[in-house]
């Protein structure tokens, strides 16, 4: 694969290394700037990332990837309930066919009943759920990273957790609590309460969203309802590392200079904007627009931030 980003192998073992146990989802734009969401994706090993993101045709034109705040534990099911390639062999197109029919099994696999009918623990395969709170301000950039360094800071210093701040690549940042902190910070564990009820998966994303909810309200922010989104029952959330499909900016994990350095801006105007504050390099646009790309080294990539990430 070619492309100028994702074309390199340490990007690659980046998302992979987030991905791996989550459902993926790709957003794809077409020329009328039409964004079609591919769900019910896996990464199944560090070169899955450069094979399915050239099968969707990353080279071609703009692919954004999602990940699920939903940890699974893939390796619990035997390959008859694992989603099936992306293209037939021989064939030209996705398999369209195959993909449409396994929505029936992943809906299969949300269920407790339906997984003990098929001996696979529930419990165990769907063993945790990141928390997210989602900022986006279009129109004042510096007041959702204002917002989103308010939360990370109280989770910090009242939950002793430590949250990765990461800019979206467009409108805001997410604050991200990986699964096992999050379990202990909203006081739901999956094996423990999930057996309580017959949706454990939806009740979980009730708990979990309401905790969002309830700490941006103890902090005086807002948090529209479709910003809850990523905690809900098939929540998902911009994939760190990726490009996002609109702006051709990355979505990217915040260090501590990074962090710093947008505190002190009065204003962020734009993606682009905020790209240019935190990485060293600018190229041609990941998207083909007539913007820049803005994007650190890749060697950079694999260590920074992630492993509070997995």
């Amino acid at each position: 694969m070619k492309h100028r980003w994702y074309g390199d192998h340490s990007v690659q073992t980046a998302i992979w290394a987030i991905g791996r146990d989550r459902e993926i989802k790709y957003q794809i734009k077409k020329e009328d700037d039409e964004i079609i969401g591919m769900r019910r994706r896996r990464f199944w090993g560090s070169d899955a990332v450069r094979l399915e993101l050239q099968g969707v045709g990353a080279d071609q034109r703009p692919i954004g990837v999602m990940v699920s705040t939903n940890r699974i534990d893939w390796k619990l099911l035997p390959p008859t309930l694992l989603p099936p390639n992306l293209r037939n062999t021989g064939q030209s197109g996705y398999a369209k066919s195959e993909m449409s029919d396994y929505k029936t099994t992943w809906e299969a696999l949300l269920n407790p009943v339906a997984c003990e009918n098929v001996g696979i623990d529930f419990y165990a395969l769907w063993w945790g759920k990141d928390l997210v709170w989602d900022f986006d301000n279009p129109k004042d950039m510096k007041a959702a990273f204002d917002a989103a360094h308010k939360v990370a800071q109280y989770l910090e210093e009242e939950h002793k957790v430590r949250p990765v701040i990461i800019f979206s690549g467009s409108k805001g940042f997410h604050v991200w609590v990986k699964a096992e902190e999050a379990a202990k910070v909203v006081g739901w564990d999956m094996k423990v309460d999930g057996p309580n009820f017959e949706d454990p998966l939806r009740e979980q994303g009730r708990a979990y969203s309401s905790f969002v909810k309830g700490t941006a309200k103890t902090l005086g922010l807002h948090l529209p309802r479709d910003d809850l989104a990523p905690n809900y029952r098939q929540g998902m959330v911009r994939c760190p590392y990726s490009v996002h499909e609109k702006t051709g900016q990355l979505a990217y994990p915040l260090d501590s200079k990074q962090i710093k350095v947008l505190e002190n801006m009065k204003t962020l105007e734009n993606a682009e904007h905020i790209a240019s504050l935190i990485h060293p390099w600018d190229t041609e646009s990941f998207i083909g627009s007539g913007e820049k790309s803005w994007m650190p080294p890749c060697s950079e990539v694999h260590s920074r931030n992630l492993w509070r990430l997995l």
